[in-house]
């Protein structure tokens, strides 16, 4: 017990840090005003997929967001007293992408109040539920939506009420279909929340929108790219992880070459491995997603930014630069079947979250993971028109449908290879 709370004491302070960062490298970017007034401006816009915030405020509006997001996350850990693992790590990352386009300190409230609301009413400790209370904010842009922009609500108080309302409706009802999720997909996808958050998303959607027969433009609004500040910040990110965990490490890279054989399949590294080690994962695969992006001629946006801080969240579940290539493989012959150029945002916005099924090509094989990536990138943009673009993971959500359909195909393929290995065996 001991051990598991220095280890999670670890990652909390790691992920304060991390947080409290951001918030310097606002300051010189812009003033305490204008960042203030940059944040109050994100704040107060509509939050659908893609809403850049980099067009919608500034830079130094949106970094002090992201860091205020992550204290937040860190907040409801502490506050709750949850134990700290890869999934704490995932969903403190993907809030603080998510933070660069859809989230804001106005709008995840609500589903966070919600979750709490389901604890009490449930008699359960909040800490068995502080990861779903972070995941309850992937509905987040439906907040923004009823209180600044639905046509029906003209009343304050109405536009307050329903949103707040809404929210606090899903907070409560996702605890009791996230349990679930993985009986669906059989772990073949690392994003667990992100299929009944996506169907909840849809739900609503279709009530709010088609069946009050109200048509809403999509909320597609990118800002001009920023190369340098990527590499900077996000590049900055992964070469202080590398350097924390190899000077803790000894200053070598010791018991890396064993994550690199993670299939990432039912994985937690922060529990199997050092985290020294896994630092040193994070950063590694930290210039590994910003490489691939660089390759794909992807403009750095906020939207393009915000993913690679969710690509990171993914790496304490075990996927790494090995399990990932299939699915960047896959990805290549879509935009080719589609056919759409690979730096298409949607495509590279999608290909952030099609990390999540590296447990494809680490459990079943390179060419299974080029299937993956190959379904992924065909269904990602069509999956949003599901929702409207009110769901934040929608990425997550087309990759719990791939993973469905796979788990269903993938467990008779290997039985079959099985079968013909042993007769192969008897000849």
């Amino acid at each position: 017990m001991k051990q598991g709370n220095e280890r999670s004491a670890t990652w909390i302070w790691l992920m304060l840090g991390y947080s409290l960062a951001l918030l310097a490298v606002s300051l010189p970017v812009g003033s305490i005003q204008e960042n203030i007034n940059g944040l109050i401006d994100l704040c107060t816009a509509p939050a659908q997929l893609t809403t850049d915030y980099f067009a919608v405020s500034c830079i130094g509006g949106t970094l002090l967001n992201a860091g205020l997001i992550g204290l937040l996350c860190c907040g409801v850990l502490i506050l709750s007293k949850a134990s700290v693992n890869a999934t704490s790590l995932m969903a403190y990352f993907l809030s603080v992408g998510f933070a660069f386009f859809g989230l804001n300190v106005c709008n995840v409230w609500p589903g966070m109040l919600g979750v709490w609301v389901y604890t009490k009413l449930r008699r359960r400790s909040l800490a068995q539920y502080a990861h779903i209370a972070i995941f309850s904010t992937a509905l987040a842009p439906f907040v923004s939506e009823l209180l600044y922009r639905y046509p029906l609500f003209e009343a304050g108080w109405l536009r307050v009420f329903s949103a707040v309302g809404l929210g606090v409706i899903n907070g409560m009802i996702l605890p009791m279909l996230i349990p679930y999720s993985s009986k669906l997909h059989k772990n073949y996808t690392l994003y667990n929340a992100a299929l009944p958050v996506g169907v909840l998303g849809i739900l609503w959607y279709v009530l709010l929108f088609p069946g009050m027969e109200i048509s809403i433009s999509p909320g597609a609004q990118l800002g001009q790219a920023q190369p340098l500040f990527a590499w900077a910040v996000y590049g900055g990110s992964a070469f202080a992880l590398l350097l924390i965990g190899w000077i803790a490490n000894g200053c070598s890279l010791r018991g890396y070459g064993n994550i690199l054989r993670c299939t990432g399949y039912e994985q937690d590294l922060t529990e199997t491995a050092d985290y020294p080690v896994v630092l040193i994962h994070m950063g590694v695969y930290g210039f590994f997603v910003i490489g691939c992006y660089q390759l794909t001629g992807a403009s750095f946006n906020g939207v393009t930014i915000g993913c690679m801080f969710c690509l990171m969240a993914v790496a304490a579940r075990g996927a790494t630069p090995v399990t990932m290539l299939p699915i960047l493989l896959g990805y290549i012959l879509a935009s080719v079947l589609i056919p759409l150029p690979l730096h298409t945002q949607s495509l590279v916005t999608g290909l952030c979250f099609a990390a999540a099924l590296v447990p494809v090509s680490g459990k079943c094989g390179v060419i299974c993971g080029v299937l993956a990536g190959l379904l992924h990138g065909c269904l990602v943009r069509p999956v949003m028109l599901m929702h409207g673009g009110f769901c934040l993971y929608n990425g997550g959500l087309t990759s719990g449908i791939v993973a469905m359909v796979l788990a269903a195909i993938l467990p008779q393929t290997n039985k079959q290879r099985k079968t013909k290995s042993r007769f192969s065996g008897q000849d």
